[in-house]
């Protein structure tokens, strides 16, 4: 008899659902559940597929075995309940690696019927195994937590133990502090089985004797926590009095005793099926009796000619027989070369698929056994041939171009080597020695070279090791440059570059004082460069190869220049006459100007100087030409002219000589301007004989005029130099009436007194004065020019 007890060792009632597309990994044998995790992510829920009744009870255990590990996807594994097998709760959730006995607890919460589920999550290759399971109820004494200390709670059961020689007691408790339980049953007096003081928990197993009258009784007092009963069973049993056996019907042993062994002895009966009885008796009012059919056969299993085979090392061959038995065969094996190879028993041509690189003639057994443990065998065999080629071990290195590569393979075959060669640059060498066999062959050209060594056995069979050395070369690439290179300023230069090298060339780079050069890398390396400023620089190249070696060159470029220098003048156009004035010389070359020299040439003559600076002295006016040249480092010239005008400012001076005397009405007087002078000369010379009441212009430099009238006549000379500046003088004479009789004069004044001529001439005395300076101080006809550096 048992309170409650739900144990789940059959594990047939479960349903597995899964999903998403993949197929459930759960599978049930055995009691046990096994999951393996997929490839992918899935989900997988396992639910009992009946629900469990637990409205007698008010809390649960569910314990089972649990082994498994997760990794770093994000894994769980969890128990689910559900009252109506939709809305599901999480009663424990595990997130990390666990093995062991797992037991979780729940509360029944109101429900009647529950719903267990076994949920697991992946997304790596996991495995989960589940066995053991099982689901135990009990009861809380709820009101001991409100009984003061002092009061007891009894819990009493009665038990009908007369059909049973005796009991078992299985139970689970919790305690809580300073509380007393106490086990016992009571058979007309009370008679304990386990007392507890204090909190604990534990299970507890005990065998009581079998009474019709017998009462389980549980006590429980003092302590304000509680303390309950998880589960408790009550289980029956009865003693066996004896065993009978009884075959096809006659009874053969009489058994007694606490253990039941028997042997039966088949001699006598024949083979075939035979009935065979077991009848226990527990009491003189229990017994139990059970039948069974047994097989008597005392033939062995018939085994035919084994089959025999010749194969090559490693190819897979049948072996075996055909076997027969009239009663069935139990089980069928092969013995080949100590391993033992089982074959699922069935009547007919019993084979293996059995291979082996082991050379030689290999015996196997073929053995059969039938239902009834006859046995019978025979012995087959296989004959394995050579297949197997040499085995081939290389050793060698890498070298440095110019050594010698040597080669060693050592080679073994158990029926021994013919011959081994290697191939390599599409060559055959023989290789000697053995089984340690050596090559050698001097490189002198670097690069990767692969190869290949054969060796063969005597049965033919060929075995072949590739293998890939380097030959390395250290030399640097070589390259020849000009030891001087001329080009022209701003014209692109093309060099092209020879290089010698065995292997690929893989870099060139080049500066030209430490500018970088671009570089043009094909069958020709070709440098192209241009400078724009002449003078002397530096080409450095470096060429590397495949290996990482490089070369390096140097060479003297020198930029030639070709483009003339520009040359400008700095000063006055326009100066006066007999100044001075300073002329700087400028000039533009992208080599520099080594020297300046300057031509002027005049009216005043010419003059020749050198430097960057000319002081000129304008000596004549007029147009002057001043040339410069400008020459720089290279030896280029180019020159420049400017005009400048030299201007005269200095007015002429007017002198007006006539014949002094008394002037008549009607007379004539000569007038004349000789005396008039200007330091470059008079161009043009204009009288004007102004009356009273007319006026007369004369042009000339000496003029003869009428006075057709007395009275107060003025003269006057404008002089125009040849720089168009002019000057005027004014002479005022008196003419009289013209006499009835002429006398002769000797000159007068303006006044009309005689000694007029004497009177002209001292008013023309500062005139000439003036010009005697002028001409003292000067030199005709010389330019003076001062050139300064």
């Amino acid at each position: 008899m048992e309170l409650f007890r739900e144990s789940f060792d059959n594990l047939s009632n479960w349903t597995t659902i899964s999903h998403g597309p993949y197929l459930s990994p759960w599978e049930v044998s055995g009691g046990v559940l096994r999951c393996s995790g997929g490839v992918r992510e899935m989900l997988e829920e396992v639910r009992l597929s009946r629900p469990i009744n637990i409205s007698s009870f008010e809390h649960f255990r569910l314990r089972f075995y649990l082994n498994y590990t997760f990794g770093d996807g994000g894994e769980y594994f969890a128990v689910l309940l559900s009252p109506d097998n939709t809305t599901w709760v999480e009663a424990e959730v595990l997130r990390e690696g666990y093995t062991g006995e797992l037991s979780v607890e729940f509360e029944r919460g109101g429900w009647d019927e529950v719903y267990i589920a076994l949920a697991y999550h992946a997304t790596y290759d996991q495995s989960v195994v589940v066995d053991d399971l099982s689901l135990w109820g009990g009861r809380k004494n709820s009101e001991l937590k409100r009984t003061p200390p002092g009061v007891h709670s009894v819990f009493r059961l009665p038990l009908d133990l007369s059909l049973y020689d005796s009991a078992v007691v299985d139970c689970s408790y919790r305690t809580g502090e300073n509380t007393t339980l106490l086990l016992g049953y009571e058979e007309g007096t009370f008679r304990p089985l386990k007392g507890v003081y204090g909190s604990g928990a534990s299970r507890e197993r005990f065998v009581i004797p079998a009474s019709a009258e017998a009462v389980l009784f549980v006590y429980i007092g003092g302590g304000d926590e509680g303390a309950y009963l998880e589960w408790i069973s009550v289980a029956g049993s009865l003693e066996l009095k004896k065993l009978l056996l009884r075959v096809d019907g006659k009874a053969l042993a009489e058994l007694k005793g606490d253990v039941f062994r028997f042997r039966l002895n088949t001699t006598g009966l024949s083979d075939g099926w035979h009935n065979i009885t077991l009848t226990a008796y527990y009491s003189e009012w229990l017994l139990a009796s059970t039948s069974s059919m047994i097989l008597v056969d005392n033939t062995p299993p018939e085994i035919g000619p084994p089959l025999k085979a010749v194969v090559g090392q490693g190819e897979v061959c049948e072996i075996g027989s055909y076997v027969e038995d009239e009663w069935g065969i139990e089980e069928v094996f092969l013995e080949v070369d100590g391993e033992h190879l089982p074959i699922a028993p069935h009547d007919g041509v019993c084979t293996v698929r059995w291979s082996t690189t082991e050379v030689g003639l290999h015996p196997y057994r073929v053995v059969a056994v039938d239902v009834a443990g006859n046995v019978a065998e025979r012995i087959g065999w296989v004959n394995v041939t050579d297949t197997t080629p040499p085995r081939i071990h290389l050793s060698y290195r890498n070298i440095i171009q110019g050594e010698v590569w040597v080669l060693t393979a050592h080679v073994e075959d158990e029926t021994g080597v013919e011959r081994v060669w290697v191939s390599i640059g599409g060559e055959e060498y023989n290789l000697t020695g053995g089984p340690l066999y050596t090559f050698s062959k001097l490189f002198t050209h670097p690069g990767v070279f692969s190869f290949e060594v054969s060796a063969r056995d005597p049965e033919g069979n060929i075995a072949r090791e590739e293998g890939v050395f380097l030959v390395v070369d250290v030399t640097p690439p070589s390259f020849s440059l000009p030891e001087r290179i001329e080009i022209v300023e701003d014209t692109e230069e093309i060099l092209n570059l020879t290089v010698v090298e065995d292997s690929e060339v893989t870099e060139v780079r080049a500066t030209l004082e430490g500018m970088p050069v671009q570089v043009e890398v094909g069958e020709v390396i070709r440098l192209h460069f241009m400078i724009e400023r002449p003078g002397e620089y530096t080409l450095q190249v470096w060429v590397s190869d495949s290996w990482g070696n490089t070369g390096t060159g140097w060479a003297k470029v020198t930029v030639r220049d070709v483009t003339p220098p520009e040359a400008m003048i700095e000063g006055p156009e326009e100066v006066e006459y007999l100044s001075c004035a300073l002329y700087r010389a400028k000039g533009r070359d992208d080599g520099g100007i080594e020297s300046y020299f300057w031509k002027v040439s005049g009216p005043g003559g010419e003059l020749e100087a050198e430097g960057e600076l000319l002081r000129v002295e304008f000596t004549a006016p007029g147009q002057w030409v001043i040339n410069l040249t400008a020459v720089d480092t290279s030896c280029l010239k180019s020159s420049v002219s400017i005009k400048v005008l030299c201007t005269d400012t200095t007015p002429p001076v007017p002198v007006i000589i006539w014949q002094s005397g008394v002037i008549y009405e009607g007379q004539s007087v000569n007038f004349s301007s000789e005396s008039s002078f200007d330091n470059l000369g008079i161009l043009n010379f204009t009288w004007t004989f102004q009356g009273d009441t007319n006026a007369t212009i004369l042009y000339g430099r000496a003029v003869t005029f009428n006075f057709s009238a007395p009275g107060v006549w003025r003269v006057t000379l404008v002089c125009v130099d040849v720089s168009g500046n002019e000057a005027a003088t004014t002479l005022t004479l008196r003419v009289r009436e013209k006499p009835h009789m002429i006398e002769p004069q000797v000159g007068k004044s303006e006044t009309g007194e005689e000694g007029g001529g004497f009177y002209l001439l001292l008013s023309a005395v500062p005139y000439v004065f003036a010009l005697l300076l002028l001409l003292l101080f000067r030199r005709r006809d010389v330019v003076k020019s001062e050139v300064e550096e």
